[in-house]
């Protein structure tokens, strides 16, 4: 395989919740060489707006048509919670 192994993108509030056109860029800036395994860091975020949590998905959704798994860490017990009652942990990749 050709490129990096695990790529790490650390989210913050700023990148998550400012405009959707910036941060699908900013998500996608990451992904030059093909990495097998993407790790999504979200200790700096607390909250998460329905626009940012639709580019995750889509971001998610992207990997895996590309085969590239991905992993979401440092979820905040109030950003987990919201995230599993809308039953997106799978697909975010939290375990």
């Amino acid at each position: 395989m050709s490129g990096k192994e695990r790529v790490v993108i650390s989210l913050n509030y700023e990148v998550l919740n400012g405009d959707h056109e910036n941060l699908r860029a900013f998500l996608n800036s990451h992904l030059e060489g093909s990495p097998s395994l993407v790790v999504l860091d979200l200790q700096e975020v607390q909250v998460l707006t329905s626009i940012a949590l639709g580019a995750l998905v889509a971001f998610a959704n992207r990997l895996r048509s590309q085969g590239t798994r991905l992993e979401t860490v440092n979820v905040s017990p109030k950003l987990l919670e919201i995230i599993k009652i809308v039953s997106l942990d799978q697909t975010l990749g939290i375990r």
